[in-house]
């Protein structure tokens, strides 16, 4: 599954987080676009120990 942005306007959703939550916790294989900075919901995927951080200039 791709993913296109994770920013804040979309974290600002309650449908839209709950989604991205369920989708992270399942078994399928994820590759998503995530801001940089930001707090919440941003931070708490950037924490979780499945995921892999790669900065792209």
């Amino acid at each position: 599954m791709i993913i296109d942005e994770i920013r804040k306007m979309e974290c600002l959703s309650p449908k839209f987080k709950n989604r991205i939550k369920a989708i992270l916790d399942s078994e399928k294989l994820v590759l998503a676009t995530i801001a940089l900075k930001g707090s919440g919901l941003i931070e708490e995927i950037k924490r979780r120990q499945d995921i892999k951080l790669f900065e792209m200039t």
